[in-house]
């Protein structure tokens, strides 16, 4: 990494482990997305033919739960 090929080792070491650390975060957030829409194609979407209430129901559930996790992922960088 050229941005911090100017510090010492130790400092080079503390960036390397904050970077993976947020890495490892970012997956983990994606994972938590990905099970979040299957459990709403699983739980929510059993049917052929939905009215817009019912579409607009699963949406709002579902951004519901992407918005607890951004928010989750956002105190972590904050307070990291």
């Amino acid at each position: 990494m050229e941005v911090i090929s100017g510090l010492n080792d130790t400092n080079q070491a503390q960036i390397s482990k904050y970077l993976k650390y947020f890495r490892q975060k970012r997956e983990s957030s994606i994972k938590l997305v990905n099970a979040e829409i299957k459990d709403v194609k699983n739980d929510r979407l059993n049917e052929d033919v939905y009215s817009k209430d019912d579409v607009e129901d699963v949406l709002d559930f579902l951004n519901s739960a992407l918005r607890v996790i951004s928010i989750n992922l956002t105190y972590i960088v904050f307070f990291f």
